[in-house]
Order: structure tokens, then sequence, then C-alpha cells
């Protein structure tokens, strides 16, 4: 934690974040977005957590939404921070000089690429339609859940945001897909029906 705080949180305090230790979080616009390290059950490395969640819609429990407290598996949208769409793991050893570089190699990529995957996320969560998601014409960046949760998220959303319309093409995509998640049949059938 001594190395996050000296090569990772003052990044993520420049750029809005709140927190310390190992999670962080911010609100840009309606959405809360959060950073978490996460170290190997083995030791001797980690991963950087990223999700996107939107403030106003209960998180993944069904529970309101307190960015303070929020995890990444509280989040609908969530990814690895990493070079590529892959599962990336920076390993040091149990000196204060390897865990710094590594904290350092993690830092920079989230300067490099992870503001970009949260922004890209957004605007694309911002953006998307029914239409795109039943054709698979976007990109979220990485930031991923399954379709049924997509559908649901964004369904909730555009009913926030006072979109019916869309708030229903969502929740009728959800639907269809709805495979084993038969607990979220109730809401999205209220969803597709208003």
């Amino acid at each position: 934690e001594t190395a996050i705080r000296e090569h990772l949180a003052p990044l993520l305090r420049a750029d809005g974040f709140k927190g310390s230790g190992r999670r962080f979080h911010r609100t840009v616009g309606p959405w809360i977005e959060v950073l978490t390290v996460q170290g190997s059950r083995w030791g001797a490395s980690f991963c950087v957590n990223l999700a996107i969640h939107y403030a106003a819609a209960p998180d993944v429990v069904g529970a309101p939404c307190e960015p303070g407290k929020m995890t990444e598996a509280h989040c609908e949208f969530r990814r690895r921070l990493a070079e590529a769409n892959t599962d990336q793991w920076w390993e040091h050893g149990a000196d204060a000089a390897s865990m710094s570089t590594a904290v350092r190699a993690a830092a920079e990529l989230y300067v490099r690429k992870g503001r970009d995957y949260f922004s890209q996320a957004r605007r694309a969560l911002e953006e998307l339609t029914p239409l795109d998601l039943v054709d698979g014409r976007f990109d979220l960046c990485g930031f991923g859940s399954t379709a049924t949760r997509t559908g649901l998220a964004l369904a909730r959303i555009r009913q926030i945001e006072g979109n019916t319309e869309a708030s229903r093409g969502f929740a009728r995509f959800a639907l269809e897909n709805i495979g084993s998640a038969v607990a979220l049949k109730r809401e999205l059938r209220a969803l597709a029906e208003q």
C-alpha cells in the first residue's frame, strides 16, 4: 500500500478519485467509477480492476449506490486494466523497490490507457441504443457484463433518464437473452411493458 500511496494514488487524486489503500472512486456526471488494486491470493502480484456504474441505478445486488462504499463487484460494468483485452497482473518481489517498480508500471498504464477506457466506455454507454446492442455494434472498451445484465442496466438507465422507448427496447433484449437469470424476469417484464 505504500507503493500505491506514492505512485498511483497521486495520479488518481489528480483525476478526481477519492479513497485510500487499495480502493478509489469518483463521480463523473451520472457515473460512478471505481478502481481497486487486487492482490493475488498467492502473493507476489496484483491486478487493477476498473468498474463503471450509473449512480442513480441500484447496484448489482439491488441496493442503492453509495459511491464511497462501491467496489468493482457492486458495479454493472467491469474490466481489468490491461494493455489489451487480457488479464494483466504485475509481478513483484517482497522488497519495497520491486513493489514500487510494479506499481509505477501499473500507474503508467492507467495514464496511458485507463483514463481513455473510462471516458470511452462512458460515452458508449450514453450513446448505445437497443438496436446497437442487438446488432453488436458497440465498443465498451473491454468493460463487460452478461447480455442480460447489460440489457437490464441500460433499461434502468434509460428509464431514469426518461427515455421510455429505449428502456423498453433494452428490457426486451434482456428478456430474449435471459438464460438462467430468471430472477430478473419480473423487473425486466415491468420495464418492457412500461
